[in-house]
């Protein structure tokens, strides 16, 4: 089976890292063992009379990810210099924030589809080349890389009658995502609620950690719009290993994130 790596820069810049076709820097051999693979930390609770500890993945804390990237820039596989594709790809990692993180993207032909893990470079800047770049053939990059939410993410939507089972790890909540006319939701609990009309597209979280935000799609808060559908909504999410259904009207759309810990699925 063939896996190809890839890190995306905030801008959308793609490095392939792992790929048959490589654009200039690659990973080094058996240096992604033990690499950026997640831990949960589980959040217990007892009563008294009741046996054993009861534990639920809706308080499952993804812990983060660190690691290191190891790589070398290489003439072999760069259209520009080597100091050219160097600095770019030294520009696009010191480029990433917590607010705007670049993504690693993993891929296995037949398997489910891309994950993706939000990253970014852990500390400020990267270090020098040790010798003077322009003169060399393969500049050794290391990368120290944290993953602030810790999950590996594969990305589905669904409309109308839509059942999403979670085969990931941890809680699913969902969103939704209209546009036009709007109309009732219907939650697994049978729950109701309506979305109103609107003439731009706007999204919004069953996350009550959110506080049921409705964004634009420029990741702006739609105040009216929010405070309008505060009171009104309800988070109903899908527990691991578990299935729910939601009914949504013409027009809008159900999105939700598989989570996982490992991606090397």
């Amino acid at each position: 089976m063939n896996y190809t790596f890839k890190f995306v820069s905030p801008e959308g810049h793609e490095w392939r890292l792992m790929d048959p076709n490589p654009n200039g820097v690659f990973i080094n051999e058996g240096t992604l063992a033990n690499q950026f693979t997640g831990a949960l930390k589980e959040t217990a609770s007892t009563f008294v009379g009741a046996p054993g500890q009861l534990v639920s993945s809706a308080d499952s804390q993804f812990l983060p990810i660190t690691g290191s990237l190891q790589c070398t820039v290489s003439a072999e596989f760069c259209d520009d210099s080597v100091e050219k594709v160097w600095r770019e790809f030294r520009e696009d990692w010191e480029s990433t924030s917590p607010e705007k993180p670049g993504s690693f993207v993993l891929n296995r032909d037949g398997g489910l589809g891309e994950l993706i893990l939000p990253v970014r470079l852990n500390g400020g800047s990267l270090p020098g080349a040790g010798s003077n770049p322009g003169e060399l053939d393969e500049i050794p990059i290391t990368v120290p890389v944290v993953a602030d939410k810790g999950q590996w993410l594969f990305r589905d939507y669904g409309s109308g009658i839509v059942t999403v089972t979670n085969i990931g790890k941890g809680f699913i909540r969902p969103k939704i995502r209209w546009v036009g006319v709007g109309g009732v939701v219907e939650l697994p609990s049978g729950a109701t609620f309506t979305l109103p009309p609107v003439s731009e597209p706007r999204t919004i979280s069953l996350d009550y950690t959110r506080s049921f935000e409705v964004l634009d799609d420029g990741g702006v808060l739609d105040d009216a719009l929010w405070r309008e559908l505060r009171g009104e909504v309800v988070g109903e999410g899908i527990p691991q290993k578990e299935s729910r259904t939601y009914t949504l009207p013409e027009d809008a759309m159900l999105l939700w994130d598989l989570a996982f810990l490992n991606p090397w699925r």
